[in-house]
């Protein structure tokens, strides 16, 4: 999905017509930046070196106090030694209240969130406090938390350990489903990543990279035991483009430029 709506973007809506725009997004952009008739440009920018800091500043953000035992964020537990100094820090205003700090977290991947150091403005990657826990997304923690809640409306506390034991649940009854039709529904092909025309039913989530100062996703080895599950080729994207409606014909006509 991430995919199609970059190819959709760039390839497609930044060379159709704006209608508020009179032109493409992209000859608009160009103008910006080399010029027009009668307006000059402001030249090309410089371009940023650290590819990390950019792909994390557009991560969801969450602020949080920093306790002894780390961070939580939604029922889950992270630490790393880079939050040590922190740990019970209060605000300036009144009443000193604890200070809230910044953190990024990439929500196909929830067992490392991005603390921004808020002198140095560099992220430094938390770990869950349990290290050794399965790749599991912010998607699955919701579903295993309707589904908990479904079960037992009058849970009143949700906790770390409860959510992975869902989650180990939720991936044997996706496996089961596959070996028993040898289909792969919906929710089953974004549990196994299946991008690709043949997916592994073993080859999940990303696992963390081994370079810690990266701090990025990299897929992990074929396991031993996989299942073969064959997928129809998507249809061309050229079909889905031509239903799509363009921004700017959604809202009347509105600019999003």
């Amino acid at each position: 999905m991430e995919q199609w709506l970059a190819t959709y973007f760039v390839n497609v809506y930044h060379h159709r017509t704006h209608k508020a725009l009179g032109m493409s997004p992209y000859e608009r952009y160009t103008q910006g930046i080399l010029g027009s008739p009668g307006k000059p440009g402001i030249g090309l920018r410089p371009r940023h070196q650290d590819g990390r800091q950019i792909y994390l500043d557009f991560m969801p953000m969450e602020e949080r106090t920093i306790q002894r035992e780390g961070v939580v964020i939604n029922h889950f537990h992270y630490y790393a030694p880079e939050l040590r100094p922190f740990i019970g820090s209060r605000s300036d205003g009144p009443g000193n209240p604890p200070r809230r700090f910044i953190f990024k977290r990439d929500p196909r991947d929830l067992r490392s969130i991005y603390f921004l150091h808020p002198t140095t403005q560099i992220y430094h990657q938390v770990p869950l406090a349990k290290m050794e826990r399965p790749a599991i997304s912010l998607w699955e923690q919701r579903e295993i938390i309707r589904q908990l809640l479904a079960m037992n409306p009058e849970r009143t506390r949700l906790t770390e350990d409860v959510i992975f034991k869902g989650l180990d649940r939720l991936e044997a009854i996706q496996l089961k489903a596959i070996r028993t039709t040898g289909k792969v529904t919906k929710a089953a092909r974004r549990l196994l990543g299946g991008a690709s025309k043949t997916v592994r039913a073993l080859d999940v989530l990303p696992a963390p990279t081994n370079n810690p100062a990266a701090g990025l996703p990299a897929f992990p080895p074929a396991p031993e035991e996989t299942y073969a599950v064959e997928v129809e080729d998507p249809a061309p994207l050229a079909l889905f483009f031509s239903d799509v409606t363009p921004f700017d014909e959604l809202d009347n006509g509105t600019s999003h430029a």
